[in-house]
């Protein structure tokens, strides 16, 4: 036979041979497997009497009942191969033969099946391309998430960053507010200020131009008290040889002091008194030509010092009156900049006002975007679910037509090797070959029971086929 079928009886989960059933009583298990070595399609039809059996579990196979016998079938076709299963609880177990048929599952393509062939490799075409589509989709997708989680980690820090700015924005405002009033108050100080070195500077020139009338007269002053010194000292020269000439006289008048002429006596008196006064003249004269001199020689210091003074005194001048020139401007410069300030000032607030509005919306991206990569994975999982169906469906199902379409359709020659009827020599006529088999039939000895078969006009595979050889 070009198929291999294997079954196996299990009772109360221990496997069991077919003719050691009878009679008995449990939970019965029977698992059937085709191998399949041609293109061929089985069919198996396990009759189970319902007064027997109950509990009844099928897996990969019909059910249909007939009075009192439900008919268990599985179909197997040509796409690998097949594992069936049947389980049910069974009482004084007897069971029927088990029927199998197979056929080739080739046909020869009409029009319409050679259409619907090449439709089916349009479609399986069509599906891996999907499929290369659906998985390149989620690459995509998967790419998408990774960027958004990096666009999401970066506007989060943007959004911290951002945070930090706009909660200083406040003591920013209030520093140039503050600064501003400073400003303010600066530039009213500088005019002052600037008043007040022009000032300075009017009573420096008054100085200096004073001055020079102080270095004048010291400077008089200073030849004065040279003169007088030279007078005073011409003047003690003089006394001093007035005394040295009357110093003869004092000494013939101190002779003559005795005399008994009273004229002479006054005389010599006056004389002698006229040299104390000489004396004591000269003596005076001394002392206010070393005075004099002290005096000239302070004058000159002092005029040598006024002079120093006037020149520093000058150079001060001349350095405020350059800085009181430099400082008129200064001002109105100040009063421009304290514009400038303010209109600065005015647009920071605007700039703040802006920030606190932008706040609100990129607190909405920055949450946004947070869950955007998740809702992104989540897309990316459904895609890759769906990339996982359509290969599904691509593998276990649009490939499996495919394959079955071309199991069960041929081109119109035969099929080397191929089974016929054995009616085909004498019929002359090239039909495909049906196997038909049967198992034992599982009875308790002794007991006679008649299965009644009820005929209807809807009558199954197997009957048909055996309709094929009554006739």
């Amino acid at each position: 036979l070009p198929i291999k079928i294997d079954m196996k009886y299990f009772l109360d989960g221990k496997e069991i041979l077919g003719d050691e059933l009878a009679g008995k009583s449990g939970n019965l298990k029977i698992n059937i497997s085709i191998e399949n070595e041609s293109n061929l399609t089985t069919q198996i039809q396990i009759p189970l009497n319902l007064d027997i059996f109950s509990n009844i579990k099928v897996e990969n196979g019909t059910i249909s009942v007939v009075g009192k016998t439900m008919t268990v079938v599985f179909t197997h076709l040509p796409i690998g191969n097949g594992r069936f299963s049947l389980e049910a609880k069974g009482k004084n177990i007897e069971l029927e033969s088990i029927f199998i048929s197979s056929t080739n599952s080739k046909m020869s393509l009409s029009e319409g099946l050679e259409d619907f062939s090449l439709g089916i490799d349009e479609m399986a075409e069509a599906f891996n391309e999907l499929e290369k589509g659906s998985k390149e989709l989620n690459r995509g997708t998967n790419s998408l998430r990774d960027g958004l989680k990096t666009l999401s980690n970066g506007i989060s820090e943007f959004y911290n960053g951002f945070n930090q700015i706009n909660s200083k924005t406040k003591e920013i405002s209030k520093g140039f507010e503050q600064f501003n009033l400073g400003f303010k108050d600066l530039r009213t100080n500088m005019e002052n200020l600037v008043k007040g070195i022009g000032e300075l500077n009017h009573g420096f020139k008054f100085l200096v131009d004073e001055g020079s009338n102080i270095k004048e007269g010291l400077s008089q002053f200073k030849n004065g008290t040279a003169n007088l010194d030279n007078g005073i000292k011409e003047l003690n020269n003089g006394l001093s040889s007035l005394g040295a000439n009357h110093k003869q006289l004092v000494e013939l008048a101190m002779s003559l002091q005795n005399s008994q002429d009273p004229r002479v006596k006054a005389l010599a008196e006056g004389v002698i008194g006229e040299g104390v006064a000489i004396e004591n003249l000269s003596n005076g004269l001394n002392e206010s030509n070393m005075g004099l001199g002290a005096i000239s020689e302070s004058a000159n210091e002092l005029y040598l010092g006024y002079g120093e003074y006037h020149n520093g005194l000058s150079k001060v001048f001349g350095g405020y009156n350059e800085l009181n020139q430099n400082l008129q401007t200064l001002p109105k410069e100040l009063e421009n900049m304290h514009n400038g300030h303010n209109q600065l000032t005015e647009g920071l607030d605007e700039l703040f006002k802006g920030l606190n509005s932008m706040d609100n919306g990129i607190s909405e991206v920055n949450k946004n975007t947070k869950t955007l990569p998740d809702k992104v994975g989540e897309l990316a999982e459904g895609q890759e679910k769906l990339s996982e169906g359509i290969s599904k469906l691509n593998r276990e199902g649009v490939s499996k037509i495919k394959d079955t379409v071309e199991i069960f359709t041929e081109d119109g020659e035969e099929e080397k090797g191929g089974y016929t009827s054995f009616v085909d020599s004498r019929n002359n006529n090239n039909s495909t070959c049906q196997f038909i088999m049967k198992t034992p039939s599982i009875k308790i000895e002794n007991s006679k029971k008649e299965v009644k078969i009820e005929e209807k006009n809807n009558r199954g595979f197997l009957h048909r086929i055996l309709d094929l050889f009554r006739g």
